[in-house]
């Protein structure tokens, strides 16, 4: 499990204790302020631990609900527009406004932490909205594997969502059709 610096010192106490428990490999320094009791923990956990208001998205969230056949190599993370820039060559950020990011945020168990992700609903409509944006092989992809799933999705949600998009007739119109279509 990850944790920060405070954590621990709410636990242990002391920088003291932390520093002997660090000897004896029963805590891993990870990153600046931020530890881990095993070796391995995922990128994504990191991420989860260090940019709290960052919420997974993109090809990572279709990766991570199988909707995308390969982990892409930069992990997608949507921000607020106020939010500070993540630094970090393995990260994409994406900033939209307030009332967009706030929709759809579920959380998600993947390892030993559960990551904020977007739910299906919200990334079908970002698989529509940024479609010239990713790949025709990868928005083809995606796309097929969503038809193969679109009962299961919540219609209801979707169309409550969209009223919130900027210029959402289009987008609407599309949503629509792939909602209707069998």
């Amino acid at each position: 499990m990850l944790y920060r610096h405070k954590d621990l010192i709410k636990i242990y106490k002391n920088d003291y204790q932390i520093n002997k428990l660090i000897i004896n490999n029963k805590i891993i320094k990870r990153d600046d302020g931020l530890y881990s009791d095993e070796k391995n923990e995922s990128f994504t956990d990191v991420v989860a631990i260090r940019y709290p208001n960052a919420v997974i998205t993109g090809l990572t969230a279709y990766y991570c609900y199988k909707l995308l056949d390969y982990n892409p190599a930069m992990l997608h993370v949507s921000s607020p527009r106020n939010s500070t820039k993540i630094i970090d060559t393995n990260i994409k950020q994406h900033f939209t406004s307030e009332n967009i990011h706030n929709l759809g945020i579920v959380s998600l168990g993947i390892s030993s932490n559960s990551i904020k992700i977007f739910n299906k609903e919200k990334l079908l409509i970002e698989l529509f909205r940024l479609k010239g944006k990713i790949s025709d092989r990868d928005y083809n992809y995606v796309y097929n594997n969503f038809n193969k799933i679109k009962k299961q999705l919540n219609k209801d949600l979707i169309y409550n969502y969209l009223k919130n998009y900027p210029f959402n007739g289009k987008l609407y119109k599309q949503i629509e059709d792939f909602l209707i279509n069998e």
